[in-house]
């Protein structure tokens, strides 16, 4: 499928069928598991996360994070654990629910998932449906939020596609909406260098270049 008609297919969605999946999916993810969840992250989206997991009546046994100074602590009433241990004493019952936000990480979603299923850890999953069924109060988080909110705004996202002219832009917004009406992880999206192009940006001797921000 070509890229333009693939961002129309995922826009076309009826509303009625994103909401079903807001409701099930995480249900489905969940009956892979003994019914309990470890929270992969402990910071900001990960407290959402143990927070609507609260809401929906569903254990959360610990959260695991790569932060050495976290382990042994406690973040919203549940133990810290190391991965390591957090594999070895839950990977083949509990359901792993990767929480981390992957806006500027190092990582992508795909290598943190691959990263706890090779030590051992059964199921994992990114975090999406875990909020669409029991987070919903707490969004949008940055540019996450219900697929159902994002197709009240069809016609305006379609016009950001038709405004994109190069294969780049084009399979990048692809990627971004399958992400937010699916949550789905499968592709990485394409990080050409643009910090910055010296195309665009080259000072010279004398010069300083400075990127203030305005991502806030």
């Amino acid at each position: 499928m070509a890229t333009r008609e693939r961002i129309d297919a995922l826009l076309s969605e009826p509303v009625a069928v994103a909401e079903e999946r807001e409701r099930t999916m995480f249900a489905a993810q969940l009956a892979n598991s003994d019914g309990t969840v470890i929270l992969f992250g402990a910071g900001r989206l990960g407290r959402l996360c143990a927070r609507a997991l609260r809401r929906g009546g569903v254990p959360l046994r610990a959260f695991c994070d790569g932060n050495v100074a976290l382990h042994g602590t406690s973040v919203e009433g549940a133990d810290v654990l190391a991965l390591d241990e957090a594999a070895l004493r839950f990977g083949r019952s509990a359901l792993f629910v990767v929480a981390i936000w992957t806006g500027t990480a190092r990582e992508s979603m795909l290598e943190r998932i691959a990263y706890l299923r090779a030590r051992g850890c059964r199921t994992v999953v990114p975090y999406p449906a875990l909020v669409w069924a029991h987070g919903r109060e707490e969004t949008p988080f940055h540019s996450f939020d219900l697929p159902s909110r994002f197709l009240a705004h069809r016609a305006e996202l379609r016009e950001v596609g038709r405004l994109l002219a190069d294969d780049v832009s084009l399979h990048t917004y692809a990627i971004e909406m399958a992400r937010r009406l699916l949550g789905e992880f499968v592709e990485t999206p394409p990080a050409p260098n643009q910090y910055f192009p010296r195309d665009l940006i080259a000072p010279a001797e004398d010069e300083v270049f400075v990127d203030g921000g305005a991502h806030h």
